[in-house]
């Protein structure tokens, strides 16, 4: 049961990823604490393994295919993923309660910026594009570093709303973000010892849980960047839209 259960998550949640630059953390550690039964250290560093390999794997597809703006990648990926390492580090001092009220916090902030941002604050992105990138990008990585989320949906919404890149082109450069930013976590969880488990990162990380749903998710991703060409700007938002509301549902349960 708990095998089908990592099956049919990883298979859900890598859809969505290609699909639509989503980070997989979103929804990957609270099946992890919940259905599996682990710790939050160990559900965020589990996670963000399995977000690098689905988001690089999702890259390279998404290269072949012409449609990774690489300017508009390196622009994100290098504060992203400064900041991720940072706040992996200082997650060692932090408790799994700790832990977990940040994740709570960071998904409210997730769902809730979209809806609070205003046209006049779109319109002021859309004139400081780069500057904007930069600085949400930053606030993404540092949030990643100590949830375990990639970030990819906040990101594709904030690639869309300064136009930095066009529609068919936001995923791509999430899916990269999220990669850079999950991989320079990893390593900072792989230096030091948590304060609750008194494991290194190599122990924290649960092989056995990220297999299955690493394996699902990747088949899931590549079934999602192929319908990724065949919807429109509208669907993306509105698919979005109902991830975020998910996301929201899932908080208010959680």
């Amino acid at each position: 049961m708990q095998l089908l259960t990592l099956l049919f998550s990883g298979l859900v949640i890598g859809s969505l990823t290609g699909l639509l630059g989503i980070g997989s953390g979103l929804f990957l550690v609270p099946v992890m604490t919940e259905f599996i039964h682990l710790s939050f250290p160990q559900a965020v560093a589990t996670a963000l393994c399995i977000n690098f390999l689905q988001a690089l794997i999702n890259s390279f597809t998404y290269y072949k295919k012409g449609l990774l703006d690489l300017s508009a990648a390196k622009l994100l990926c290098f504060p992203m993923a400064f900041f991720s390492f940072g706040t992996a580090k200082l997650g060692q001092y932090l408790s799994s309660e700790m832990m977990r009220y940040s994740f709570i916090a960071t998904n409210i902030f997730v769902v809730a910026m979209p809806a609070l941002l205003s046209p006049q604050a779109k319109k002021i992105l859309q004139r400081y594009k780069k500057q904007s990138c930069i600085f949400f990008g930053s606030i993404i990585g540092a949030l990643s570093g100590i949830t375990g989320i990639g970030g990819g949906g906040l990101l594709s919404f904030i690639l869309l709303s300064t136009k930095l890149v066009n529609e068919k082109k936001a995923a791509a450069v999430a899916n990269s973000a999220v990669a850079t930013t999950s991989l320079f976590a990893i390593i900072g969880y792989l230096s030091h010892r948590h304060v609750d488990l008194g494991q290194t990162g190599l122990d924290i990380i649960r092989l056995d849980v990220m297999a299955p749903l690493f394996i699902a998710g990747i088949i899931g991703g590549q079934w999602g960047i192929k319908l990724n060409d065949k919807i429109s700007m509208v669907q993306r938002k509105l698919g979005l839209a109902l991830v975020f509301s998910v996301v929201l549902l899932k908080l208010l349960l959680f």
